[in-house]
């Protein structure tokens, strides 16, 4: 049976990296008894950023998290206490006394995190099935670790968005020049694997399951000293900048400044684009799709419609159709990248991601909502002339404020340091980030659609493909 454990964090309002903090002690903890169970530990925040910070640190590392935040205050002791089987004391004890009291009388199992080998987790109930998995997960990692000597090669676990995976890929040249230690790339999905395998500067990339990425963030990543992708923007000395709205990035963009100081190399280094080969077999693949599609070079544009932040085709059907109709009228292919077909008289393809970025390079048009996909698939291409447009959500749109972590941990605070212009702010530091991560055949221009009316948008989004020529 699944168990709910409950923590009132001790997080304080800074970012030492030398803080030791319980909370952090007491999640980890959690994290290697609870390995693949159903198990759900809450951590109950103070309602400010910073407590927000230091939880999602930690759930971004993990492709399972079991981890949920609750908020001090925003709802009852007894709705809060209803679902929890086991309270984790600590060292806020005005704090916790409250809840002590509550479990207490209410039979409640009470634990202290405070006692040194203490045993918090003793009671969590393991099924037998997922001792064999931790045992066979061992196995693997031991595999793997004599395959690769951890003394020799420097483990980064790759499980990020891909505009991320892009950045990781790009600073290679320059953190290699900066480390003895062969690199190994450990991912598990396929478009990441693509996009890894090809990069001459990784020295082995390996397609691993969930289960195993997970297992070795846990048990071996301090062990190790494996880094992990997802906590590159959560890192407490990147937070710390973050939080700050620091200056130190604003030359190199606060993209490429969080992934320069992830790779610890100094301020004065910047990423090198460097030639990503694509294999044969996938341009001959894109060549007979645009063949068959009977489109022709230079003179089809490639939409990308949805992103995993910005939003879906249905949110903004309407002014996707109206430009590709527009296009189509001005003599351009209109081609959508989807599963299926989403627009009535325009083509549409699916392919993987090395196809991708041939197929845009026989295009070299290409408009998009900001999305990983379509800037790899754009940044990839070194040698035909390419017109990626990006368009931001204007300003009224639900897409800022939605999701709530997003909203609460970066929109917001941006709104609150620069003002209403924040969306301008993040289109220029766009460009900049696209600037160092893309050869100069790669034009970029971000654009933002409007409140109501986006007839002007797509006027000039034609007229710019009519100058490129």
């Amino acid at each position: 049976m699944p168990k709910n454990y409950l923590f009132i964090a001790d997080w304080s309002q800074n970012f030492s990296e030398t803080e030791n903090c319980l909370a952090d002690k007491v999640i980890a903890e959690f994290w290697r008894a609870a390995f693949m169970t159903d198990s759900t530990l809450f951590i109950l925040l103070e309602d400010n950023r910073i407590s927000l910070l230091k939880f999602w640190a930690h759930r971004m590392k993990l492709c399972r998290p079991q981890l949920q935040f609750v908020f001090k205050n925003q709802t009852s002791l007894p709705d809060l206490m209803k679902n929890i089987d086991c309270l984790i004391t600590g060292k806020n004890l005005e704090t916790d006394a409250l809840y002590a009291d509550f479990a207490w009388k209410n039979n409640i199992e009470i634990v202290s995190a405070n006692i040194q080998g203490g045993g918090i987790y003793n009671n969590l109930p393991v099924a037998e099935e997922i001792v064999q998995l931790k045992n066979q997960c061992q196995a693997l990692a031991t595999n793997l670790f004599v395959n690769f000597p951890p003394t020799e090669w420097q483990y980064f676990l790759v499980q990020t968005g891909m505009g991320d995976a892009l950045s990781f890929v790009i600073w290679l040249k320059t953190y290699k020049k900066f480390t003895d230690k062969k690199i190994l790339a450990l991912c598990t999905e396929n478009q990441k694997f693509d996009l890894l395998k090809n990069s001459p500067y990784l020295d082995s990339v390996q397609k691993i399951d969930a289960v195993i990425f997970d297992y070795l963030q846990i048990f071996h990543s301090e062990q190790f000293g494996i880094k992990n992708l997802f906590s590159a923007y959560y890192d407490y000395k990147i937070l710390s900048k973050t939080v700050n709205f620091s200056a130190d990035w604003e030359d190199i963009g606060h993209l490429n400044g969080v992934w320069r100081d992830f790779l610890s190399l100094d301020k004065s280094m910047r990423p090198e684009p460097y030639k990503i080969e694509i294999p044969q077999e996938a341009k001959s693949n894109a060549k007979n799709f645009f063949q068959n599609l009977n489109l022709r070079e230079g003179k089809t544009i490639l939409i990308f419609t949805e992103g995993v932040t910005w939003g879906k085709f249905p949110e903004k059907a309407n002014f996707w159709i109206e430009l590709a109709t527009h296009l189509k009228s001005a003599g351009f292919d209109v081609v959508t990248n989807s599963a299926q077909q989403i627009i009535a008289g325009c083509k549409n393809i699916f392919l993987n991601l090395s196809e991708t970025v041939a197929f845009v390079g026989l295009c070299g048009n290409v408009i998009s909502m900001p999305t990983g996909f379509a800037e790899m698939s754009c940044a990839l291409n070194y040698d035909r002339k390419i017109l990626f447009q990006v368009i931001y959500p204007h300003r009224k749109s639900t897409v800022w404020t939605r999701d709530f972590l997003a909203w609460r941990l970066f929109r917001l605070p941006e709104l609150q340091h620069y003002g209403q212009n924040f969306i301008q702010r993040q289109m220029q530091d766009y460009k900049i980030y696209m600037s160092n991560v893309t050869f100069p055949n790669v034009e970029v221009e971000t654009y933002q659609w409007s409140d109501n009316d986006d007839n002007l948008l797509i006027e000039q989004l034609t007229n710019n493909i009519f100058k490129k020529g």
